[in-house]
């Protein structure tokens, strides 16, 4: 894996957009950051991974399961300095 696709500001543009849509599309609209922190805290962390998975991203779809941990881990540490 490139460390360009483990860049921590690279992880957060990638996942943030598909995060927002799977609240959007569970809930029925978009989420304030903190209702987005709260349900992606809520959630196993093999759903998340699942929702990134199944995303269009083809940058996601080639990335192990250990990287999209590190990635769903750095986005919810980055919606709690917020």
């Amino acid at each position: 894996m490139s460390s360009a696709l483990l860049d921590p500001n690279y992880l957060i543009r990638e996942v943030e957009p598909i995060f927002v849509s799977h609240y959007k599309n569970q809930i029925g609209k978009p989420p304030t950051l903190y209702e987005l922190k709260q349900y992606l805290v809520t959630q196993a962390t093999e759903n998340l991974v699942d929702i990134l998975k199944n995303s269009d991203s083809l940058v996601i779809k080639s990335m192990p399961a250990k990287d999209l941990l590190t990635a769903i881990n750095l986005y919810i540490r980055k919606l709690r300095v917020w």
